[in-house]
């Protein structure tokens, strides 16, 4: 999601010319359904791969396959998804529609079939209700799209909560358990997923106030600030209570610390969007790192 955030915040400065929602600056491939089946929202799968990433190495618990099931499902789903939702988009093109529409259920199967393996052969039931959480949240997201609203930070919000759901069905697939420690892990990848929602907002769509005096720049950059800190302190709050590691919050401070410095004289030109984006997909890994090392020491 954090690059597909940094390519929508471009839309306003783009033009008539720029991407629609949901959609990436890279020319759509000819040609072929599968390929128009699979999502080219780099955020989004930053978020669900990272977040797979975190929920799988930050505990302990079974190998073998199950890590391998719960990738196949989670992957499965959010290519079933975008593919139903792409055709839906083309219904008045049957052809199309038809083959999009057979993708989607194809990979929903595959998706299924991946968590009906974990719940039935290695006890992990408590997939049905992360799952159930993550379709709400996938329901949610596109009844805001349907409204243009998808473009809002609540939004935006709405999306990171579906994605990040990765992050509780992969370590419950790996453990078994659900308790306050899975709870505490997905806290601190929604706390953090949320920050670029805010950032990127104010390095796009605020880069001309970055260039005026410091009481602008902040009038400009507050929310974004005031949303890292107070991120910041949640995910303190987190570690007091035991739901996860003490020093796991630091894993949010290096973002915090990006906030503020965002906040100097500059804004000279617009920031480069692919490369802000990858920016951001380098700051998700480091963040995983962080994140791994605390739960691990």
């Amino acid at each position: 999601m954090q690059a597909e955030q940094v390519e929508r915040r471009s839309d306003a400065q783009a033009g008539p010319s720029a991407p629609s929602a949901g959609q990436a600056t890279l020319p759509r491939p000819a040609g072929g359904a599968l390929r128009l089946a699979v999502p080219r929202q780099h955020g989004a799968w930053s978020i669900l791969l990272v977040g797979y990433l975190i929920g799988t190495f930050a505990v302990t618990g079974a190998t073998g396959a199950v890590p391998w099931l719960a990738l196949a499902a989670l992957v499965s789903g959010f290519i079933a998804r975008h593919a139903l939702v792409q055709a839906l988009a083309l219904r008045r093109k049957r052809l199309a529609w038809l083959r999009l529409g057979l993708w989607g259920v194809a990979f929903g199967c595959a998706s299924v079939a991946s968590t009906a393996v974990l719940v039935l052969f290695h006890d992990r039931g408590g997939l049905l209700a992360i799952g159930g959480l993550a379709a709400l949240a996938a329901l949610a997201a596109l009844i805001v799209e349907r409204y243009h609203k998808d473009r809002t930070a609540w939004g935006e919000i709405i999306g990171v909560l579906g994605l990040s759901a990765a992050i509780p069905f992969a370590a419950h697939a790996r453990t078994g358990r659900l308790d306050t420690a899975l709870l505490g892990l997905w806290l601190l990848g929604v706390l953090y997923f949320s920050g670029p929602v805010f950032r990127v907002r104010f390095l796009v769509r605020s880069w001309r106030a970055r260039r005026g005096p410091l009481a602008q720049r902040l009038r400009a950059g507050w929310p974004s600030v005031t949303y890292h800190a107070a991120a910041l302190g949640a995910a303190a709050g987190l570690g007091a209570l035991g739901c996860t590691p003490v020093w796991a919050a630091s894993a949010l401070l290096p973002c915090a610390l990006k906030a503020v410095w965002a906040l100097r004289r500059g804004g000279d030109a617009p920031p480069v969007i692919r490369v802000l984006g990858f920016v951001e997909l380098a700051h998700s890994v480091g963040f995983a790192v962080l994140l791994l090392l605390a739960y691990r020491a």
